[in-house]
């Protein structure tokens, strides 16, 4: 397990140059990082917990055409490639899309921001659930068009996500809320709500499954997360993060431009419905296409809180701590890096 943590302290070393001018050498690195990143995920070989059903998968669709995913271009992906080149094929697309949508929203700070998603986001979106890891992905740069308002690009690529896991339409009627911008006062009315409700998760069990299982996204899901484990899952540590992460964003927010703004109002409904939907880690799986935008935000407390250095020392420490929990936390199957020694296509 080595190899992940030489990483994370390779990605926090470079993130250290976004604040030196001239910029060149800071983007050097960040291209090189994303480069390599790609390479890392695309060559490994039987690392992830959802491995082996995608090569079920591919065997499936590859004999007799059977297969749980209906998605058209990843069908097709298994249909013209083998499946090392799927592998591959998935985490180039990945990083390309990603490199895009870190560029457009936060090129300042792509370093850190490449390191935070290394540490809270990468070895679920591109080792395990790569299906859903490139639709987030996707998703992330097409909010480059819901912002400009070109909605016809944005829905463009919600459907091309959706080619990979259809579960990203469900960014369609949500999105029609990144528009408003609340008080916050209602803010933090509405979050207080959230949190008494999730810390009270009886109370929205019941209403929660009727409604889910009317529901084709989350209902294919309640298939594999049964409803009596609902009892196992509830406020996290994850979502005390988030929950700070928000205070401090929404302190700062008035300083914020309008692409700032827009990032931190797609947060801020990640948070409540995450508290909200806590009873279920499908519709949590769901809330990750809102959620990832904090590696976007996470870096401006560098901008605006003037103790630069603790506030790295705390991005570093929280980034840690969350990939460490990740690792080391017990659930039904095992550890969490039970399936992720890292070995190469080249060396099978």
């Amino acid at each position: 397990m080595e190899i992940y943590f030489i990483i994370f302290i390779s990605l926090f070393a470079f993130s250290v140059f976004d604040r030196f001018e001239p910029r060149d050498y800071s983007r050097f690195l960040f291209k090189f990082s994303l480069i390599f990143l790609m390479f890392f995920v695309g060559i490994r070989y039987n690392v992830g917990n959802d491995i082996d059903t995608y090569y079920q998968n591919y065997l499936g669709i590859n004999t007799d055409g059977s297969t749980d995913s209906k998605e058209l271009i990843y069908i097709l992906f298994n249909v013209l490639f083998n499946f090392e080149f799927v592998i591959f094929l998935f985490s180039l697309l990945s990083f390309y899309f990603l490199y895009y949508g870190i560029k457009y929203f936060n090129y300042e700070y792509a370093n850190t921001v490449l390191f935070i998603y290394f540490s809270i986001f990468l070895i679920t979106f591109n080792i395990h659930i790569i299906r859903q890891g490139l639709a987030i992905a996707i998703v992330l740069l097409g909010y480059k068009y819901l912002f400009e308002k070109k909605y016809y690009k944005y829905i463009l690529y919600v459907v091309l996500a959706a080619g990979f896991h259809i579960s990203v339409l469900i960014v369609l009627p949500i999105s029609y809320f990144f528009k408003y911008e609340i008080k916050k006062k209602v803010q933090l009315i509405v979050l207080a709500i959230s949190i008494v409700l999730s810390l009270n998760i009886g109370l929205l069990t019941n209403l929660y499954y009727y409604i889910a299982s009317n529901t084709p996204f989350l209902n294919k899901y309640l298939l594999v997360y049964r409803r009596e484990e609902t009892t196992e899952y509830g406020f996290s540590l994850g979502m005390l993060f988030d929950i700070i992460l928000l205070l401090f964003l929404m302190k700062i927010s008035d300083k914020f431009t309008e692409k700032e703004k827009f990032l931190y109002r797609i947060f801020y409904i990640s948070v409540i419905l995450s508290l909200l939907l806590v009873m279920d880690p499908a519709a949590l799986r769901l809330n990750y296409y809102f959620r990832v935008v904090l590696i976007l935000l996470f870096p401006l407390l560098l901008q605006h809180f003037k103790i630069r250095l603790i506030t790295y020392l705390a991005i570093f420490v929280a980034c840690f701590l969350y990939m460490y929990k990740g690792f080391t936390t017990v659930g039904e199957y095992g550890r969490g890096d039970r399936n992720l020694y890292y070995r190469t296509i080249i060396g099978k």
